[in-house]
């Protein structure tokens, strides 16, 4: 997560099929928890819930490209050995 509304999500997780998450939420009513939402892919969780996905190649998650540290609000520290297309695509959001 870069900030409250902009998220990194690897290519696979949003194109195949067979590897993208699904949800449950749960929210706290009347003193316990209810199943508010079910089964729902991720992706469109993140969607309908006011979130940009940055997708990440496969090549950029071999390179840890996923795995950074958020100082604040749009200031991450990356490992180095992303592709230029990854920085591109993180300065311009």
């Amino acid at each position: 997560m870069i900030n409250k509304h902009l998220v990194v999500l690897g290519e696979q997780r949003i194109r195949n099929e067979t590897l993208r998450p699904i949800v449950d939420v749960y929210e706290y009513i009347n003193n316990k928890y209810e199943q508010t939402l079910s089964d729902c892919p991720f992706v469109d969780y993140l969607g309908n819930n006011g979130y940009k996905i940055i997708e990440v190649s496969e090549d950029d998650q071999k390179e840890l490209g996923t795995n950074f540290l958020t100082i604040k609000e749009n200031h991450i520290l990356v490992a180095s050995g992303v592709s230029e297309d990854y920085k591109r695509k993180m300065r311009n959001n």
